[in-house]
Order: C-alpha cells, then structure tokens, then sequence
C-alpha cells in the first residue's frame, strides 16, 4: 500500500570549515518511531501508520550538516498495519517490503528538500545533477 501522506517538522543545517580538498557527502535515513494513527478521510476513519524519521546529510567531519526531520503516513489492509506495528514493537524493524517503501520515500523526501538547504548554505548538492556536454 502507499505513503499517503508526509510532513517535514524540522530542518537544521550547518555549515563549518572551507576545503580545498574533497568532500565525502554521506546520506543516512533512520527510522525513529512507528505508531498507528487515526485519519477521517472522506469522511470515514481510517487507521493508517504514522512513521517518524530523521534525514541526514554530512559533508565530511568538519564541513557541514544538514539534518530533516519529520513523519510518513503509510495506508494499508489491518493485517499489514498490525504486524507493522507488532515488528516495531518487538525489535524496531518494519516488514522488508514495507521497508524499501519506506525508506525510498524518506530519501528521496530528504533530497528534495536538502538540495535548496545546500544551496543556501553554500554546501555542494546531495546528489549529483546531469551535466550536458558537447559531442566531439
């Protein structure tokens, strides 16, 4: 079932010493907490998983960092909702599939909305951008 929903609750971005030398830019997501949570859509209430997560960006040891918080909201049938919810409990993992979903969603929020925070900061992108080049 999909992600029907996010929301960002925080962003905090840093940017610290200048390098001539290159920069290693990591990216990591990490789930914080999974929970059920109640939604009236259209006009019926629906139970849905409200996962919290933390997106980072780091630009070596000393060079920056850009940390976005925030929450997904994953739909499915009450079978996959409850052993979501009871494999969170029991060791903090998802089910894999519900995994690449989930974390496919988080990264490519977390790139969507650290490349203008780079920017601002003066920090390279995340993620590399095609480069139109001249065919010789």
């Amino acid at each position: 079932m999909p992600i029907v929903g996010s929301q960002i609750t925080s962003i905090a971005g840093t940017r610290g010493e200048r390098s001539k030398e290159e920069i290693k830019i990591n990216t990591n997501a990490e789930l914080k907490n999974v929970s059920k949570r109640e939604l009236k859509i259209g006009g019926k209430k629906q139970t849905v998983v409200n996962i919290d997560f933390i997106f980072s960006v780091t630009y070596g040891e000393k060079f920056g960092k850009i940390d976005i918080s925030g929450s997904l909201l994953y739909d499915s049938d009450k079978k996959e909702i409850d052993e979501v919810i009871k494999g969170w409990k029991k060791n903090k993992k998802l089910p894999e599939e519900t995994t690449v979903k989930v974390m496919n969603a988080i990264i490519e929020l977390g790139l969507v909305q650290s490349v203008p925070i780079s920017v601002s900061l003066q920090l390279p992108p995340p993620l590399r951008f095609p480069r139109v080049r001249v065919q010789e």
